[in-house]
């Protein structure tokens, strides 16, 4: 793997619940990959049941992208509305974080590292 597409190498945001209250206010509307997760660890592969990366995604705008994702947008804001109801039943919480980058399309790469189990057309785990 890359150190270009390394996971580490991002300036990745503290981890922020994902919520009805959510604040989008520090989500800046930049390029750059976002994470959701069941953990507020250092950002690390799925070792389930300990820690869940379940979906990995870039965009050309985070806030925005965000937005439609927190609306049920698309296939993945389904998978991320409905991933969040079943957690919440078993008293998880689902974390988001995000890092401002302007690298290339790299995340099959990302998704691949973080072991994401939700990204169906990009992930050899799910």
């Amino acid at each position: 793997m890359p150190q270009y597409s390394d996971y580490h190498t991002f300036p990745w945001s503290e981890p922020a619940v994902w919520a009805p209250d959510f604040n989008f206010s520090p989500v800046p509307e930049v390029p750059g990959f976002y994470v959701f997760s069941d953990f507020t660890g250092p950002l690390a592969p799925s070792s389930r049941p300990q820690r869940t990366v379940f979906y990995v995604g870039q965009t050309m705008n985070l806030r925005r992208r965000l937005k439609q994702h927190f609306d049920g947008y698309g296939p993945a804001g389904s998978r991320i509305s409905f991933q969040t109801v079943v957690w919440k039943a078993q008293g998880k919480r689902v974390y988001v974080r995000w890092a401002a980058d302007e690298r290339a399309s790299i995340e099959r790469d990302l998704v691949n590292q973080l072991q994401s189990v939700h990204n169906d057309s990009l992930s050899e785990w799910s």
